[in-house]
């Protein structure tokens, strides 16, 4: 059985909030929600930022160990291996960076993106661990 868990993250360049809204029996109930909360105050402001991920109950989900978060230059920690090798290109977002690599690891759009999520972590990486010429 799978919940689906949705979040939603605002992001400035020196901080970021992560919230916990709902956790849901199905995508469809989850997409509702986020069709509603988009225009309340605040949301309706970074409606990018909502995130769905889906989990399996009674499954262990976090079997890295504890540690894991957000070094003294605020790059993520956490960031798979297998994209440590890669660099933003010049002008590109977090965003786009997480995209693009993704997109080439798994297929366009055959990912989960939430904050907690590869793309997210990839994001976050890209976001703060890089600075454009």
């Amino acid at each position: 059985m799978k919940i689906y868990i949705l979040t939603h993250l605002r992001e400035d360049e020196d901080s970021y909030d992560t919230k916990l809204i709902g956790i849901y029996s199905s995508k469809d109930a989850a997409e509702a929600a986020v069709r509603w909360l988009e225009k309340l105050p605040g949301f309706s402001k970074a409606p990018q930022g909502f995130y769905i991920d889906a989990y399996e109950v009674d499954k262990d989900h976090w079997t890295e160990g504890f540690g894991s978060g957000v070094n003294e230059n605020k790059g993520a920690k956490d960031v798979p291996n297998w994209a440590l090798v890669e660099r933003p290109r010049s002008g590109e977002s977090g965003n786009d960076f997480a995209k693009r690599l993704m997109d080439a690891k798994h297929g366009p759009g055959n990912y989960e993106i939430g904050p907690t999520s590869e793309f997210g972590k990839v994001r976050i990486w890209g976001n703060r661990s890089f600075q454009n010429p």
